[in-house]
């Protein structure tokens, strides 16, 4: 006789929830990557941009007027490297939500597990009783108690 878990349209929603937002993690994980790549190619595009207005003072060959241009494109350059860094802090924020999340999910799939566990072992135990006492009463059935047959 097989034994029915009462749950199992539930335990198995909670497991697609949890492979769900596994692979919604991952997606999230591979945009802080590229997010931090954005944000690191913009910090060096700023230092290089200072770099150059620096080598204005120590001496090296750089026109006033490419040093003007240079100077110019400074607070854009900065600006940038800002916004792309407040992304990269933003996407890892929402990553550790998402993984608090997963945590969740998880403990809630655990937890149901753990029910069908239990539930199993009792239902066997229930059907263990049920078969020895249908024994018992076989046995009394063909071996009476006292000589009454």
């Amino acid at each position: 006789m097989k034994i029915k878990y009462p749950l199992e349209s539930l335990l198995r929603k909670r497991e697609w929830d949890v492979d769900i937002q596994k692979g919604q993690l991952a997606v999230q994980r591979a945009l802080v990557d590229q997010l931090k790549n954005s944000y690191l190619l913009s910090k060096d595009r700023y230092e290089g941009q200072i770099s150059r207005i620096e080598a204005v003072f120590s001496g090296q060959s750089l026109s006033l007027s490419r040093y003007e241009l240079e100077r110019a494109y400074l607070p854009e350059l900065s600006r940038k490297m800002e916004e792309a860094q407040i992304e990269w802090l933003e996407a890892i924020e929402v990553e550790e939500q998402m993984r608090e999340r997963l945590r969740e999910l998880m403990i809630e799939l655990q937890v149901t597990q753990e029910h069908k566990k239990q539930h199993l072992l009792e239902a066997m135990s229930e059907l263990q009783k049920k078969e020895l006492k249908a024994a018992d009463e076989q046995w009394l059935l063909t071996n009476p108690i006292g000589g009454f047959a």
